[in-house]
């Protein structure tokens, strides 16, 4: 990959696709080792010489089903197929719902980051690998949704 604006490169990319720093693929894997993949990735500066640092692709390879109703921010998606499957659905956000969205704490424990099944549009991270990320200075990226974990 090669700079062609800007003239850094953070922690954590995904603009185009999730490219991580070395010290966020640490982070990652002293928090939940040996589960995700992660493809080194060379990065060239605007003038084509070597930018520095070593960088990885991130493949995210947890899947959990760990999204809480208990705090009333998530409903049931009705379809179709879930009259005939009950147990086949999905989470809803509700309009608003934001400060009551949560996830069970043991369900997630001992993982940094994960898609949940029934809600797999964006990823999940956990308050671990959060609090690591501001303690340690890290950039690039921000909180969209917060999710207790209860």
């Amino acid at each position: 990959m090669q700079l062609i604006k800007g003239k850094e490169v953070f922690d954590y990319d995904g603009a185009h696709f999730p490219m991580v720093s070395d010290r966020l693929k640490r982070a990652i894997e002293d928090i939940e080792p040996g589960v995700h993949q992660f493809v080194s990735v060379d990065v060239l500066g605007r003038d084509g010489a070597p930018y520095g640092g070593q960088y990885w692709f991130f493949i995210i390879c947890s899947f959990l089903d760990a999204i809480s109703p208990d705090l009333g921010g998530v409903y049931k998606a009705e379809g179709w197929d879930f009259a005939n499957h009950p147990d086949r659905y999905s989470w809803v956000i509700k309009s608003g719902g934001d400060d009551h969205l949560a996830v069970y704490k043991d369900k997630i424990a001992g993982h940094a980051v994960w898609y949940d099944v029934r809600y797999p549009s964006s990823p999940f991270y956990a308050d671990a690998l959060l609090n690591r990320l501001e303690a340690e200075g890290m950039e690039g990226w921000e909180k969209m949704t917060y999710w207790a974990e209860i």
